[in-house]
C-alpha cells in the first residue's frame, strides 16, 4: 500500500463520522438520553480527530500524545456505559457499569509502557465486543423487526468496530506489519453501520426497552 493511498486512507476514516453526525443531528430532538449521548460520542472522536490533524501539521507531538491519553480514558468509559444502559441482558448491564471504575487504574497503569497500552485497549476492546454480540444476540432473539431500532445499529457498529481493531491490531500487526492500515477502513466502515442505523431507524429509543415507540 503507498504512502498516499494510507494519507487518504486516514482522511477519509476522519471525516466518515460525517455521515451518521449529519443524519444524527438532524434527528437529535426525538432520541432519547442514550441516543443523545452517542452522538455527543461520535462529536468527541470527531473533534478529537481533527486535534489531531492539528497537532500533527504543527509538528506538536507531545499536544497529540496527551490528546490520544485522554480520549484513550473517554472512549471506553463512555462504550461501558452505553452498554449498561441498552443491553437487555441484566448481567451485562451491572458488570458494564461497575467495571466502569476498574477503567481508571487500568488507565493509569497504561503509562508503564507501549506493551501495557496495547494491553489495555485489547483488553477493554474485547470486553466491548463481546457485551455488544450477546447484547444483539438477545434483541434479534426477543425483538421483530430489529432493523428498525437505532440500538441495533449502534450496537452493531461498536462491535464491528471494537471485534476488527481487535483482530486487526492485537493479532495481525504482529504477523503482517502493515496490516494496521486496515483499522481506518474498520473505522469507515463502523461509521457507515452508524449511517445506515440513523438513516433508516424508525425507533430512536437506545434504551433497553425497544418496544416503546419514538420519542415525539
Amino acid at each position: 500500500m503507498t504512502e498516499q493511498l494510507f494519507y487518504f486512507l486516514q482522511i477519509a476514516s476522519t471525516f466518515s463520522v460525517a455521515l451518521p453526525l449529519s443524519i444524527g443531528l438532524w434527528k437529535f430532538n426525538k432520541a432519547d438520553k442514550a441516543v443523545k449521548a452517542f452522538i455527543f460520542f461520535l462529536m468527541i472522536g470527531f473533534a478529537t480527530d481533527l486535534a489531531g490533524w492539528f497537532f500533527y501539521l504543527s509538528q506538536d507531538e507531545t499536544s497529540n500524545l496527551y490528546l490520544r491519553h485522554v480520549y484513550d480514558f473517554i472512549e471506553p468509559v463512555f462504550l461501558f456505559w452505553f452498554l449498561s444502559l441498552v443491553s437487555q441482558n441484566q448481567f451485562i448491564k451491572r458488570f458494564f457499569l461497575w467495571s466502569i471504575v476498574v477503567l481508571v487504574p487500568c488507565w493509569a497503569i497504561r503509562f508503564f509502557s507501549l506493551d501495557a497500552m496495547a494491553v489495555y485497549r485489547s483488553t477493554f476492546q474485547v470486553f466491548v465486543a463481546f457485551g455488544a454480540c450477546f447484547s444483539l444476540i438477545q434483541m434479534v432473539e426477543t425483538k421483530r423487526e430489529v432493523a428498525e431500532q437505532l440500538v441495533f445499529w449502534l450496537l452493531l457498529g461498536v462491535f464491528f468496530y471494537c471485534f476488527g481493531t481487535f483482530f486487526f491490531m492485537g493479532i495481525l500487526i504482529s504477523k503482517l506489519g502493515k496490516i494496521w492500515y486496515a483499522h481506518n477502513i474498520i473505522n469507515i466502515l463502523s461509521n457507515l453501520i452508524f449511517f445506515i442505523g440513523f438513516l433508516r431507524a424508525k425507533n430512536l429509543t437506545g434504551s433497553h426497552n425497544t418496544n416503546l415507540p419514538p420519542s415525539q
